[in-house]
Parts: C-alpha cells; structure tokens; sequence
C-alpha cells in the first residue's frame, strides 16, 4: 500500500526550500572543491536530496500529495501520475 502525505501551502514552501537548499550546498562544496572528483559522492547525494524535495513539491501542487517512506517506486508512481 502506497504512503503519502497530505500536502498544505507550508508543506509546499518548505519542501521548495529544502530543494533549494540541499541545491545551494551543492552548488558550494563544488564551488570551493579543490578536486570536484574527489567531492562528487558527496555532490550527488545533495543533489538527489534536491530532486526528491522537488519532486515532493510537483506532486504536492498537482495531486495534494506527497510520497512517504524509503520505497522509491511509491514515489515514481505520484510523479507519473503528475
């Protein structure tokens, strides 16, 4: 059985700004990297932080809903649905 969650306008604003965030840290370690290779777990884990939590805002603004849990396919299946 498929988790979600309810979505209101402060679940919304906060998700985008999680989004930005994990984006904007990313966006700086690179930045500051002597090595971007030797950043890049690191670099991309951000940046799938930043996906999900934009991910949570689509499916929020088009189905009121957001994916709850570990279980990506649940997620999958809200943003098909967007």
């Amino acid at each position: 059985m498929a988790r979600s969650r309810r979505c209101d306008e402060a679940t919304i604003v906060g998700r985008l700004r999680k989004a930005e965030q994990f984006l904007d840290a990313a966006d700086t370690i690179r930045e500051f990297a002597d090595d971007e290779h030797e950043v890049g777990d690191v670099l991309v884990a951000l940046c799938v932080h930043a996906g999900i939590a934009a991910a949570d805002v689509l499916c929020c603004v088009a189905l009121g809903e957001h994916a709850l849990g570990e279980d990506h396919n649940e997620a999958l299946a809200l943003l098909t649905r967007v």
